[in-house]
């Protein structure tokens, strides 16, 4: 009674016109991984069907008139008593002997040859012009042939090979089922793919890759190209699937290697591998083509990084109000134009847990007493109070992906250095006027490229910024009887202290305006200024003034980085005539001096020594009612 046949009793071969050397080669690997797996007898069973299919191949098919039943059968137990398991070299020589010799395209019958421990069926079926089949059966030698159409068993077996286009490299070799294909430690993009599907079970392959600048393409059938060529364009991800019968058998498993990230995990039919919208590219493929229920291929880990988490911000600032929300990475605020922003607020996107909470420093407030979080403004409004700090931090699974990076551009300093994960950004006593803000998977080289020194500036040197009297501006503005040329040493000298201090545009004009209409101490009962009036504008402005009564704490009021507002007599920078109101900042230990900002003679700002500034301090009354003639400045 015939037996269906299991994988070593029955081979079912397909050939497409490859030569015969190819064929012989293909299955002569095959034989080598069965071989593992069988016992001898079997082993030989299997190898002799194996030879016969080749010397049968419809591509190089035998003319039976010449090469008789008899005749096929005796050339094979030549074969199979010169065949030892560790001589394959020789054996296929011997086929390749026979074949070349004993060849004709005329046969298409079906043959029985009979060895002494078995009968091999050879069934000819001509499926097409491109496809032609034998079909070998194996039966015990006291078994009869009762093989029909109706009762054939064919094991179905496919395989896959797969080859990639790779920077620099070009088209590498065809590999098989499970190698790696691409390159590992060479930083080289893949930039397309070819996949094959092969074996006796219809249906076929469909694969879609995502490439740089194009997205995701559409799918391509077995062997096509996909990808690009000639364009330098990275390949990203990947899809691949089995479409038809084929599906019903196996599933198609495969993992990549991108930039930064490494090996990912596997992923199986049709699901992406790779990574979207971060700009990463493939270095190199697996693919493996597993039997239907094989769980031996686990898919728990990521195999497809996508960004799918979003920020956008906004602030409100000065003189501008509310401005409209930018996208990650563009600026909010200005630069260049002075303007403080007063608030701010983050909104985010994200289908991960947890939160994006953030907190202000606000000028003459401090830091707020509780974090804000998502789509809420930090800071104030219609206070005109600057924010001077910000920290900005991630929780819980989305802190777990990714960094969060930011940057301010502070008023007299510019743009800071990256802070991130909650640090500090920003000047202490100096306006933010810009923010920006990126996220990061926690992978991403890409963070490695943003400069971090100096993202928070704790110990403040204050940098005054420098006014003449006699501007065109203002030289001829009169405040009473008194043009602003000859009288506005003190609210020039204050106006240079305050912007450097508040890092907002403070002209002297703005100061002279407020001691001549809100006070008394400018060109009203005297000409020029009091000593009153640098305590009245430290008030309105919210600047910290501390009145400095030895030479002692004037030094170290310089060396903690104040600047500091001075009445001069007779001397360098007064005359007997008048006094005159100068600052200066900054102290030089070794030489004992500090740098003078004289609003009226530019030639006094230089390095100047601290014992001629004592000595030729004003003697006039009137200016020491401020309590002194030396007044440090520096912010709340």
């Amino acid at each position: 009674m015939n037996r269906f046949l299991s994988l070593f009793d029955t081979l079912n071969c397909i050939i497409f016109g490859n030569g015969v050397t190819d064929f012989l080669s293909y299955f002569i690997i095959d034989i080598e991984v069965y071989m593992e797996l069988a016992g001898d007898i079997v082993k030989k069973k299997f190898i002799m069907m194996i030879l016969l299919s080749s010397l049968l191949t419809p591509v190089f098919a035998l003319d039976e008139a010449i090469y008789s039943k008899e005749m096929l059968n005796e050339e094979l137990l030549k074969i199979d008593n010169q065949y030892t398991f560790s001589n394959h070299d020789q054996i296929k020589e011997n086929l390749l002997s026979i074949i070349n010799e004993k060849i004709d395209d005329s046969i298409e019958k079906d043959i029985t040859c009979s060895l002494d421990y078995c009968n091999l069926v050879l069934k000819y079926k001509n499926i097409s012009s491109d496809e032609k089949r034998i079909e070998i059966h194996y039966y015990d030698s006291k078994e009869e042939d009762t093989t029909s159409e109706e009762n054939i068993e064919i094991e179905k077996k496919s395989s896959i090979t797969y080859q990639s286009h790779v920077q620099d490299i070009g088209w590498q070799n065809v590999v098989g089922d499970g190698d790696l294909s691409g390159t590992e430690h060479q930083s080289k993009r893949l930039e397309a793919i070819k996949i094959f599907l092969t074996g006796n079970i219809d249906g076929s392959i469909e694969y879609s890759s995502h490439v740089q600048d194009i997205g995701w393409q559409n799918y391509v059938g077995n062997g096509i190209l996909s990808g690009t060529e000639h364009q330098s364009k990275r390949l990203e991800a990947i899809k691949i699937r089995l479409v038809g019968d084929v599906s019903n058998y196996y599933d198609i498993y495969y993992r990549v290697h991108i930039e930064d990230f490494g090996w990912l995990g596997w992923t199986k039919n049709g699901e992406a591998a790779g990574s979207q919208g971060l700009g990463k590219r493939l270095e190199s493929i697996q693919i493996k083509l597993v039997e239907k229920n094989d769980t031996s291929i686990s898919t728990d880990e990521k195999s497809f990084v996508i960004k799918n988490t979003t920020i956008q911000y906004q602030v409100h600032g000065q003189d501008y109000g509310t401005q409209e929300e930018v996208l990650e990475g563009n600026i909010a605020g200005t630069t260049g134009k002075s303007k403080r922003v007063e608030a701010f607020q983050i909104h985010f996107n994200t289908s991960l847990n947890g939160n994006i909470i953030y907190n202000s420093f606000v000028e003459g407030k401090g830091w707020e007493e509780e974090d804000i979080e998502d789509h809420s403004f930090s800071g104030t409004m219609g206070q005109a109070k600057a924010i001077q700090l910000i920290r900005i931090s991630l929780t819980d699974e989305i802190a777990e992906e990714y960094d969060i990076y930011y940057r301010v551009h502070s008023a007299n300093y510019g743009w800071l250095g990256w802070a991130k994960n909650g640090e500090i950004a920003g000047v202490n006593h100096y306006s933010i006027e810009a923010i920006q803000i990126k996220l990061f998977f926690k992978k991403d080289s890409n963070k490695n490229q943003l400069p971090t020194k100096n993202h928070y500036i704790e110990k403040v040197s204050y940098k005054p910024v420098y006014y003449n009297q006699k501007d065109a501006r203002w030289n001829r503005v009169y405040y009473g009887k008194y043009p602003f040329g000859s009288t506005g040493c003190a609210p020039t000298s204050m106006a240079m202290a305050f912007q450097g201090i508040l890092g907002r545009t403070i002209l002297p004009t703005d100061v002279a305006n407020y001691l001549y209409s809100q006070t008394n101490e400018f060109n009203k009962r005297t000409q020029g200024s009091s000593g009153q009036a640098i305590v009245k504008a430290a008030e309105y402005y919210g600047v910290k003034r501390t009145a400095i009564e030895s030479k002692e704490e004037l030094i170290e009021a310089l060396k903690d980085g104040k600047i500091v507002f001075a009445a001069m007599g007779n001397g360098r920078f007064g005359k007997k005539k008048y006094n005159h109101a100068i600052i200066f900042y900054g102290y030089n230990s070794k030489k004992n001096t500090t740098n003078v900002m004289d609003p009226l003679q530019v030639k006094n700002n230089t390095a100047t020594s601290i014992d001629l500034i004592w000595r030729e301090q004003s003697t006039d009354p009137d200016d020491y009612s401020g309590g002194s003639n030396f007044h440090s400045l520096e912010r709340y």
